[in-house]
């Protein structure tokens, strides 16, 4: 499954400036190196302390963890929402409209 994971700072400082900005550039670097392949992509938010992930994970605890072992996650609340693809959402709608077609031809009958 693959998640978008909206992070933002928390507006409370937990740690003096100058930790909390360690952190931050750590965890940053850690996700420029790829070497978490689950983390698929990072789109930081351009003048906010805020971005997204794309991760992907078989169950939300494997997510759970991979978020716990970002360095700056103590200092951020994370919002998470399962996606999926436009193919797949095309072929579920796909289907509604075959069963809804049924029901119509179903009930012109009666």
């Amino acid at each position: 499954m693959q998640f978008l994971v909206v992070i933002r700072g928390n507006e409370a400082a937990l740690l003096p400036p100058a930790q909390e900005l360690a952190l931050v550039r750590e965890t940053f670097e850690q996700l420029a190196s790829g070497k978490d392949k689950r983390i698929k992509a990072v789109y930081p938010f351009v003048g906010e302390r805020a971005g997204a992930l794309l991760c992907e994970a078989t169950t939300p605890e494997e997510l759970q963890e991979c978020l716990m072992s970002l360095p700056f996650w103590r200092l951020v609340r994370a919002e998470t929402h399962v996606v999926g693809t436009p193919k797949a959402l095309a072929e579920q709608l796909g289907r509604m409209e075959q069963k809804l077609a049924g029901l119509t031809s179903t009930a012109g009958r009666n």
